[in-house]
């Protein structure tokens, strides 16, 4: 399929059927999609980096996901909680954060180097970005444009992710994803 066949992000799905039935190969499947096919910010048009963040007890038992480009070791977590889905979360906002910064602080600092780090030709804001970032180029950070996330939970049947009694973390990123 082209890009434009492919589901545009933000989007939630669950892939429901019995056992047995590929729903984590299809879930599979379609995240390779995007990988073959690629993301571009619909207000740039830069092409987007993906990141396949994955929580499943089941993941090493499970060889489909070895397939997946965008699936980094350290994305891998063997099981789900409130308190780590929370952590992931923090974690995307962390990295976006870190990738703004960096952003703003590489174009003045290029700026700096083509006036051959004369601080008197740069403005009182730039030194001030240039002062954090202590007059050295700055540290490139894990990804240096725009990221689509890519949160896949599988076989949580009977974790905490369905919780019976109030609302789990899950419940809440759903409800609020549109925001």
């Amino acid at each position: 399929p082209l890009q434009a066949d492919l589901p545009r992000p933000y989007f939630v799905a669950q892939f429901l059927g019995p056992r047995g039935s590929g729903k984590t190969y299809a879930c599979v499947e379609l995240l390779k999609q995007y990988e073959t096919h690629g993301l571009r910010d619909p207000k740039t048009g830069a092409m987007c980096a993906q990141r396949i963040i994955l929580m499943s007890p089941t993941y090493s038992a499970n060889p489909v996901f070895e397939s997946l480009k965008h699936l980094d070791e350290s994305d891998e977590l063997d099981n789900y909680s409130d308190s780590k889905l929370v952590q992931v979360l923090d974690d995307i906002k962390l990295q976006k954060e870190l990738t703004a910064t960096y952003l703003k602080c590489i174009k003045v600092w290029r700026k700096y180097e083509r006036a051959n780090f004369d601080d008197e030709r740069m403005t009182e804001d730039e030194l001030l970005l240039l002062y954090d970032c202590n007059f050295t180029e700055p540290e490139k950070p894990r990804y240096t444009g725009p990221v689509v996330n890519f949160l896949v939970l599988d076989d949580l049947i009977g974790s905490d992710a369905f919780k019976s009694t109030g609302k789990s973390a899950l419940t809440e990123l759903v409800l609020k994803n549109r925001h």
